[in-house]
């Protein structure tokens, strides 16, 4: 593990914050028909700059990026909500 990385899941775990800083190998996989293949772990992005601030969400997605995570979530809603 980096010393970047080792920083960030100290910051992500100050700010109450779990995401798979575990996962050693994230699994890719295709999407449908395409040629797009993204992890198949995702990070949900929606609490970005409401719950979290710029930093705990810097070492969020710096964190995801450093353990293989590429699909990112940014729905702000789901169904017929918006």
């Amino acid at each position: 593990m980096s010393a970047r990385t080792a920083r960030n899941l100290a910051r992500a775990r100050a700010g109450g914050l779990w995401i798979a800083y575990c996962l050693a190998s994230v699994e890719l996989r295709r999407m449908g028909d395409s040629d797009l293949v993204v992890s198949s772990v995702g990070l949900g992005c929606n609490n970005f700059g409401s719950r979290l601030d710029l930093e705990r969400t810097r070492a969020v997605v710096e964190t995801a990026l450093e353990v293989g995570i590429t699909f990112l979530d940014t729905a702000d809603v789901y169904g017929d909500r918006g």
